[in-house]
C-alpha cells in the first residue's frame, strides 16, 4: 500500500503508466480496422462487421479511459503534493476560455485554428502518400460504407482526440516545462510520441512533424487544451466522413476547407498581432 501511493505521488511514474496503456492500443485498432491497406467492403478477411465495431468500441473506450485516469490521477491524487485542485488544472490547460487571449476568436478560434493545422499537415501527408489519405485510411471510392464501421472511424476519431490531446500533449507539456526542459527538447519528447502511435502512415508520418511544433506553439499561447481537444475531434470526425462517406463527401469537405480557410485567417492575424505589440516571448507556460 505503501509502494503504491509513493508510486501515484510521482507524476512522470503515473504518465507513463497510461502512455504504455494507450500507445499499443491505437496500431492494434487500426489493424483492427483494416489500417490503411485495408479494403473497403472487407476491412478484416473473415471478420463481422460486428466485430469490427466492437473492436473499434473497446479500443476507444480503452485509449479515453487511460486519458482520463490519468488526469484524474493528476489532478485529484498526490501527485503534486499540496497543490490546490485548480492550480493543477491550469497546469494541465483543463479550461474552455483563452486565458491568455492571444488568439483571435477566442476558444472557437483556437478551435478553428488547430483544424486549420491539422489540414495543412493532412494536406502533405496526402501529397507524400500520393492519393486523399487524410486520415490514413484507405477511401472508399464509389462503394457505401457500412454504417457500423463508419461508427467505428467515428469513435476512434473522438477517441483520438481526447487521449492524443491529454496524454501526449497536454500532460507531457506539463511535466517537462515544469521540469524546466528547454523548448526544443519539449517539443521534440511531443513530436516522438506523437509520431509513435502514426507510423503506420509510413512516409507520410512525417507530417507529425509540422503538425507538432505548431501544435506547441498554439498551446504555449493559449494555455488551454479543451479546444485543442475539440478541433482534434472536429478534423477527425469530417476528414473521415470525407474519406469513408461517398454521400457526406462534398458538405463535410467544404465545412473542412471552411473551418481551415477560417483558422488559418485567424491564427495569421493573432500572430501579426502579436508581432506588432513588441512582446517577443511568450507568456509564462502553462505547465509551470
Amino acid at each position: 500500500m505503501i509502494q503504491a501511493r509513493s508510486l501515484l505521488a510521482r507524476p512522470w511514474v503515473i504518465w507513463a503508466f497510461f502512455v504504455l496503456v494507450y500507445v499499443p492500443s491505437v496500431p492494434a485498432s487500426i489493424r483492427g480496422l483494416g489500417g490503411p491497406a485495408g479494403s473497403a467492403d472487407a476491412l478484416v478477411p473473415g471478420a463481422s462487421v460486428g466485430s469490427q465495431f466492437a473492436a473499434a468500441a473497446t479500443f476507444s473506450v480503452l485509449q479515453i479511459a487511460a486519458a482520463a485516469s490519468a488526469t484524474a490521477l493528476l489532478l485529484l491524487g498526490p501527485a503534486w503534493g499540496s497543490d490546490p485542485v485548480g492550480e493543477r488544472g491550469r497546469r494541465l490547460g483543463l479550461r474552455w476560455s483563452n486565458g491568455r487571449a492571444l488568439i483571435l476568436g477566442g476558444a472557437p478560434g483556437v478551435t478553428a485554428g488547430y483544424v486549420a493545422i491539422l489540414a495543412g499537415a493532412g494536406f502533405v501527408s496526402a501529397l507524400v502518400l500520393g492519393g486523399l489519405h487524410i486520415t490514413g485510411r484507405p477511401s472508399v471510392g464509389g462503394s457505401i460504407p457500412d454504417p457500423l464501421l463508419l461508427a467505428g472511424d467515428y469513435l476512434m476519431s473522438i477517441s483520438a482526440g481526447v487521449g492524443e490531446e491529454l496524454l501526449l500533449l497536454a500532460i507531457p507539456f506539463a511535466l517537462a516545462t515544469r521540469a524546466g526542459w528547454k523548448p526544443w527538447a519539449v517539443i521534440v519528447l511531443l513530436t516522438g510520441l506523437r509520431l509513435s502511435i502514426h507510423l503506420y502512415y509510413g512516409a507520410g508520418s512525417a507530417f507529425v512533424v509540422l503538425w507538432i511544433p505548431a501544435a506547441y506553439l498554439l498551446y504555449r499561447a493559449t494555455g488551454s487544451i479543451l479546444p485543442l481537444m475539440l478541433g482534434h475531434i472536429v478534423y477527425d470526425l469530417l476528414a473521415t466522413t470525407v474519406q469513408r462517406s461517398p454521400a457526406l463527401h462534398t458538405p463535410a469537405l467544404v465545412l473542412l476547407a471552411g473551418l481551415a480557410v477560417a483558422g488559418s485567417a485567424l491564427l495569421a492575424g493573432s500572430a501579426s498581432r502579436y508581432l506588432t505589440t513588441g512582446r517577443r516571448a511568450l507568456p509564462p507556460l502553462v505547465g509551470g
